[in-house]
Parts: C-alpha cells; sequence; structure tokens
C-alpha cells in the first residue's frame, strides 16, 4: 500500500512539473538589438530590429540602410561576420569556402544566415545575405574582368554563384518552396555590385513570390549592368567623392540595378562626425584636393615628385568628370608614346571603348592586382612604395630617348621574383602596364623634355596620383557611414538667404530661398547695385566661402543658412570741379532768392527810420518858420 501510495505521488509530481513546464513560454530573441561592431581596427555603433521588416521594401529605410553596412563592415572576416550573425539572432550561419581562397580572383565571399520574426501577427523566416565586399586580397583582380560585352564579366560569373550558394541553403534549412520568406541582402563595394545582380537572379528564379519580400542596400557599389530591370526593393548608396562607384565608366553603357542615392559634398567633409567610437582621426587624410603637377627637378632637391600647385581646393567630383574625359581621350598629343615608335612598339590606344580596354589591357591590370593581393607575401603596404619606385622610373625614362623601360621592368620583376611568390614574372604584361602608362601620363601642355615637364601648369595623372590618400578616402566604409548618418532621404532642406553688409533699405534682390529635396541643386543669385556695393561672395553658418560669383549653384545637403556678404564702396575723391547738375543749379537759384528777400527785409526798418526823421525834421522846420513869420508881424 506504501509503495502504491508512493508511485502515485512521484506520477503526480512528474505529471505537474510536465504541465508546469508546458505552460513557461519559449525562450524570445529580442525584436530589437544594440551593440557595438569591432572590425578593421575600428568600433561602430548599430541597432537592429525585426520591425524593418515591416515596412515597404521599396521605401529607403535609414535605419536598415545603417545596419546593413555595419553587416557589410562585418564581412572583413568569417569569425566576426558569424559572431555578428549571432548577436543579431540569426542562427544557422554558413559561410562559403571561397572565404578562405586567396589563390583565384574569380571567387566572391559569401555569408547566409537565417531568423524567425513576426510581423504584425504573421510568422516569417528571414534569410541574411552578405556578399563579401572588404579585405577579399585576391579578389581585386576580378573587378577589373569587365569583358567586351554584355554585364561585367567578373561580377556576373559571382553572382551566378551567390544565387546557386542561397539556392543550397535553403534546401539544407527546409526553406525551399516557402512563401513566407524574406530576403535580406548587403553589400558593399565589389560585394555590392554582386548584391544587386543576386537580387535579379533571386527573382528570376521565382524564390520569393514578390520583390515586396526583397531588401538589398548597397554601398560604394561599382557599376556592372547594361540592361535594365526593375526592382524596388534594391537601394544603391554611394559617395559622390568616391572614385570607385564611377566605374564601370557610364560612358560605356554601364548601370546599377534599383534606384540610386548619392552622398557626398566636397565643401563639407570636415564638419562630418567619425563613426569610428576608437578613434578621434579625421575622416579624410586632408581638407583640400589640390592641383599637381610633377617635378623630376624637385625629387633631385628631396621634394615629392607630385608637386602642390597652389593651396586652393579643388572640386574633386569635377576632377573626376575631367579625368575619365582624359582617359578616353584619343585624341590628346602623346610626347610619350611618340618616343617609343622607333623602338617597335606601336601606337597606344586610348581607352575610347570597352572593346579597345577589354583587348589591350585587361589581362595586364588583373595581371597587377594578382600580384599585389597574391600569397607572394609582397602585401599591399610592401608593394604601394615599389610601385611608385616604378612610377618614378617610367617618367624618368619617358623624357629620354635613350631609354627603353629597363628601370621600370627592373623594378617590376624585383617585386615579383620574390622567394615565396607564386605569380611568375610576365614580362609583356608588365610592359603593357608602362604603355598603358605612358598613354595615362601624356602632359596635357604636350612638353616633351624634363623641364619642360617642371614648367607644366597641370597634368591629370599627377593630381590623381598626388592626391590618392584624399581619393582613397572617399571609398573608406567609415567615411560612407558617415554620410549615411548624416542623411536622411525622408527630410527637406530649407536653404535661407540672408544679408550681410548692407543697409536694410538698400537689400538687393536675392533668389535662392527655398526648401528643396536632399541632392537637389539651387541657383542663388544676387542683384545689387555695383557702383555703391562690391559682392564678397556666398558663405555659410560655419563662415566657409562658396563662392565669390554673384551666380552661384548649392547643393542642397542639410538645412542651412546662406549669407550674402557686400561692402560699401567708397565714395569716389573727385579730381576736378565737377558741371553743377540742374538739381544744383535750382538749388543756387532758391539760396540767391532767398538771400535777396531776406536783404529786403532787413531794410525796411531803416528806411521807415529814414521817413520818420524826416517827417519830424519837416515839422521842426516849418514851426519855425510860422514862428519867424509871427514875429516880423509885430514889428
Amino acid at each position: 500500500m506504501t509503495i502504491r501510495r508512493n508511485i502515485t505521488k512521484i506520477l503526480t509530481v512528474l505529471i505537474c512539473s510536465v504541465f508546469l513546464i508546458a505552460l513557461i513560454p519559449p525562450k524570445k530573441v529580442n525584436a530589437s538589438v544594440s551593440g557595438t561592431l569591432h572590425a578593421l581596427g575600428m568600433d561602430f555603433d548599430y541597432t537592429y530590429s525585426d520591425t524593418y521588416f515591416g515596412n515597404d521594401s521599396g521605401e529607403f529605410l535609414a535605419p536598415l540602410a545603417d545596419v546593413s553596412l555595419v553587416s557589410s563592415i562585418a564581412s572583413c572576416d568569417a569569425e566576426t561576420m558569424t559572431q555578428y550573425y549571432n548577436n543579431l539572432g540569426f542562427s544557422a550561419v554558413t559561410v562559403n569556402e571561397a572565404y578562405s581562397d586567396n589563390t583565384n580572383s574569380n571567387k566572391v565571399g559569401l555569408v547566409c544566415a537565417k531568423k524567425d520574426i513576426n510581423l504584425n501577427g504573421e510568422a516569417f523566416t528571414l534569410i541574411g545575405l552578405t556578399v563579401r565586399g572588404v579585405n577579399y586580397g585576391v579578389e581585386w583582380a576580378d573587378n577589373f574582368n569587365l569583358g567586351s560585352t554584355g554585364n561585367h564579366q567578373g561580377f556576373e560569373s559571382n553572382s551566378t554563384k551567390a544565387l546557386e550558394f542561397v539556392k543550397q541553403y535553403l534546401s539544407d534549412q527546409g526553406l525551399t518552396g516557402k512563401d513566407n520568406l524574406k530576403i535580406w541582402i548587403q553589400g558593399y563595394s565589389r560585394g555590392g555590385a554582386i548584391s544587386y545582380m543576386t537580387a535579379r537572379k533571386i527573382m528570376d528564379n521565382n524564390i520569393l513570390k514578390s520583390d515586396d519580400d526583397l531588401y538589398v542596400y548597397t554601398f560604394s557599389a561599382p557599376r556592372g549592368v547594361v540592361d535594365d530591370w526593375e526592382c524596388d526593393g534594391i537601394h544603391n548608396i554611394v559617395n559622390d567623392m568616391d572614385f570607385i562607384q564611377r566605374m564601370a565608366p557610364e560612358i560605356w553603357g554601364f548601370k546599377r540595378y534599383g534606384e540610386t542615392i548619392t552622398l557626398g559634398n566636397p565643401i563639407r567633409v570636415g564638419f562630418l562626425v567619425n563613426p569610428d567610437k576608437s578613434s578621434k582621426k579625421a575622416l579624410y587624410a586632408s581638407s583640400t584636393f589640390s592641383v599637381r603637377k610633377f617635378d623630376l627637378k624637385n625629387v633631385a632637391k628631396g621634394g615629392d615628385i607630385f608637386e602642390t600647385q597652389g593651396d586652393e581646393q579643388y572640386d574633386v567630383v569635377a576632377f573626376y568628370d575631367k579625368l575619365i574625359f582624359f582617359m578616353q581621350n584619343g585624341n590628346a598629343k602623346d610626347e610619350v608614346n611618340n618616343k617609343r615608335i622607333k623602338k617597335g612598339l606601336s601606337d597606344i590606344p586610348a581607352l575610347t571603348s570597352r572593346e579597345v580596354y577589354a583587348t589591350n589591357y585587361q589581362d595586364a591590370i588583373m595581371y597587377l592586382f594578382m600580384v599585389i593581393y597574391s600569397d607572394s607575401g609582397v602585401g599591399v603596404e610592401g608593394f604601394a612604395s615599389d610601385f611608385s619606385g616604378m612610377v618614378y622610373d617610367f617618367i624618368d625614362e619617358a623624357f629620354d630617348i635613350k631609354q627603353d623601360y629597363p628601370k621600370s621592368l627592373k623594378t617590376f620583376k624585383e617585386l615579383i621574383d620574390t622567394e615565396d611568390s607564386t605569380v611568375a614574372y610576365d614580362e609583356q604584361k608588365c610592359l603593357t602596364l608602362l604603355q598603358l602608362f605612358g598613354k595615362f601620363f601624356r602632359l596635357d601642355s604636350g612638353a616633351s623634355n624634363v623641364i619642360g615637364a617642371a614648367m607644366s601648369d597641370f597634368t591629370m595623372m599627377s593630381t590623381m596620383f598626388g592626391n590618392l590618400d584624399y581619393i582613397a578616402y572617399g571609398h573608406y566604409q567609415n567615411v560612407v557611414l558617415a554620410w549615411l548618418r548624416d542623411y536622411d532621404k525622408s527630410i527637406y532642406c530649407n536653404i535661407d538667404i540672408q544679408c550681410e553688409g548692407i543697409t536694410k533699405d538698400s537689400i538687393p534682390t536675392l533668389t535662392g530661398e527655398c526648401t528643396t529635396a536632399v541632392g537637389t541643386n539651387v541657383d542663388l543669385k544676387a542683384d545689387y547695385d555695383s557702383n555703391v556695393y562690391e559682392f564678397t561672395g556666398w558663405y555659410d553658418q560655419n563662415n566657409t566661402l562658396l563662392s565669390a560669383d554673384k551666380d552661384f549653384v548649392l547643393t542642397a545637403y542639410t538645412n542651412e543658412t546662406i549669407f550674402a556678404r557686400f561692402e560699401l564702396l567708397p565714395e569716389p575723391t573727385p579730381t576736378s570741379e565737377p558741371e553743377p547738375t540742374e538739381k544744383v543749379v535750382a538749388e543756387k537759384k532758391a539760396e540767391k532768392k532767398t538771400r535777396t528777400s531776406t536783404k529786403k527785409k532787413s531794410n525796411v526798418p531803416v528806411i521807415i527810420g529814414i521817413c520818420s526823421g524826416s517827417v519830424v525834421l519837416a515839422g521842426l522846420v516849418a514851426a519855425g518858420v510860422v514862428i519867424l513869420l509871427k514875429k516880423k508881424k509885430k514889428q
């Protein structure tokens, strides 16, 4: 009996325990997560929320763009990416084999993860796909694999690999054919181009029921496609000061899928807040982008080969447009190449078309980057100084008719032929690269000797190489993130125009005060009396001169007040007696009339006095006459 009673108690406890355990709610992953990512030697704050994916994918969502860019930065290595996804509440993080392969350039690093989310009472499985675009080594060479026709050959082939990776992941997770899927794709630079191309392949393969479930955010992505395809869920964020996002050239027909949102303003780079929490360094290496020339004589004196021409700030965005035109202009005078014809080298064609590039230069440029990022131990930093030396040797030889690139080729050979090099020295490809430099380093002035080069005012390539630090910063992840956090597409800019240095009753006509969308141009004009005032310029609230011209085009990036400043001109000093004007003549006549009238009035008392005295005198005389007459009568 006792045994039965004990068994009953035990069963009762077990049943109650099972019942109580069943009542305990399952562990819930937070829908919103905040943290700090440590990657690439920097620290970035981030905030993630499942609710981001309850929004229309066609609407640009700044918080989702922010965390997407941080995700792209996290792709710097597989371990960091895995930990980052886990911190966001994702599971089943899977990394492809290409992540650890640095022997083949035609590849791409990929990471997939999943998370069950609930949006407005409906359950979804969110798939995160990160396409590596940072710290990818030898893949750099594939960025120049354009091919002669169709989409960018390198990006196209790797977007196919990304599609297969996603399909395999969905199959492994038992998610193939599910209707409640959402896919979130992030990619930076090369990874961004592959991302928007992968998005199309996902939709073409009916993996999602609608592009409403596709959220794609790319950053600093090059152009990679030549056809049109509409997809509202693709948002490409680019920095206007970034040269990489201008490649492949638009003039060759390249574009991006989806919308492109352009950030960046060369005038305001010094006012950006650095998002890197581990450093207080300025975002840009220099506050100015300066025109340069190359000067061999200056090097002999221990100076820089790319000498600064003036300290004025130069518009880097305008320079990029000129540079692209310069590289494609086959008609410019080319002293360098003319010197080489006698050595059996045919005239080197300019990059006038995609076909010319693919036929003449693509293999050599890809070879260059294979050398830079190979496992030879050369490394990017070690290569940079040697590469600069090769450029210097080439410039020196280019103006010496007796030379035939011996020092340049020797520099390159020594660089590549290291003991552990995995890349063989290819003299023909190296020679092709030097020929390309010959095309790029031709002088705008047509100078044909070292002295002429030293005296040249300007060369496009010298300005580019002399400002490489500044140009490179435009593509840095923390710089793009700084621009992104300074931007909100839903906010319009209020541009308020004010006058300074001018009296209220003389305020000129100003146009441009308005409310406008971010990124649009505002025409500012000042109409004033130039005989009375001098216009000194348009200034922002930080007292920075924007333009000294009375007509100025301002690109609106934020709410701000623009000041039109004036100075009162001094009155001119007359050199001779000026001719009296009609007004002056009239004033003098009036003054004379007044004086005459005043003079007449002042004589009246005198006349009255004289008249009065005369009357009295006449009376006295008359009285005296009367008295005398009376006396005579008595006598």
